[in-house]
């Protein structure tokens, strides 16, 4: 099971280093991507796996000692200078997965590139006008977080995250809910992480959960709050769980206290 933190620092992204397929399907299953699930980057095709995709691959790689893309039929390229120009090259045809892709490898520092938040911001930027809601969702990050080249601004953070909440990404819609709570704005929150809870993201749950719990904005409901964490506990949420757990305790502890007549 995983942690994240809800409502109070923190924000819910996978702490692995995957790339996270906001739309469409895994082009070598065929199954649609949920927007949630971590999937992994294909420099060769510009383009993401799905999971079980990724699995079968390192099935095969360890009996034919080759770990070969299922789309091109290459095999995979651990050359950074190589896996650059190959990305590069999808950049200049105006991929937008790619350019999502190498705004991330500016941003880390990978691939031979020195870190620069700047450069990644603008190709986030790019990204985002060619169909990528994810893409604003990490140029939302950097604007929340502020680094060396791009100043902090959460309101630029709130549009960027808005913009992507709209195009129905779920981390946007997680990310703006969050600000817009900061800003008092509970129930325009409370219908975003609906948005992204149904789409099966734990954190949107756990934080409504966390917010019908605490009576944050809006008429505390210890039942509702419940029923959030069930949802939350579910997709391995620690902290709701933990949480569930106590309001059931509390629970009992009132009821051994009543008399029925």
């Amino acid at each position: 099971m995983r942690r994240t933190e809800h409502l109070s620092g923190g924000v819910a992204w996978p702490a692995r280093d995957l790339y996270l397929a906001d739309d469409g399907e895994c082009p070598a299953c065929r199954k649609a991507f949920d927007g949630v699930e971590p999937t992994t980057a294909l420099v060769c095709c510009a383009t993401a796996i799905c999971r079980t995709c990724l699995q079968d691959c390192l099935r095969r790689a360890q009996s034919d000692s080759r770990f070969v893309c299922p789309l091109c039929k290459e095999d995979f390229v651990n050359d950074p200078e190589k896996c650059l120009e190959r990305l590069e090259a999808h950049v200049e045809a105006d991929s937008p997965f790619a350019i999502e892709m190498l705004a991330c490898m500016h941003q880390q520092g990978r691939l031979g590139l020195a870190q620069n938040s700047r450069e990644a911001a603008r190709l986030f930027r790019r990204a985002a006008k060619l169909g990528k809601p994810r893409a604003n969702v990490r140029l939302g990050l950097l604007k929340l977080e502020g680094c060396r080249g791009v100043r902090q601004d959460e309101a630029g953070a709130l549009a960027a995250f808005l913009n992507a909440a709209k195009a129905g990404d779920a981390y946007g819609q997680y990310l703006a809910g969050r600000l817009l709570l900061d800003a008092g704005e509970a129930r325009r929150a409370i219908v975003l992480w609906e948005a992204a809870a149904d789409q099966g993201l734990g954190a949107a749950a756990a934080a409504l959960g966390a917010i019908h719990d605490r009576g944050e904005g809006v008429t505390r409901n210890l039942a509702t709050a419940a029923i959030w964490y069930e949802v939350a506990q579910a997709s391995g949420d620690e902290i709701a769980a933990e949480r569930l757990e106590e309001l059931r305790a509390e629970t009992r502890d009132i009821f051994k206290g009543m008399r029925f007549v």
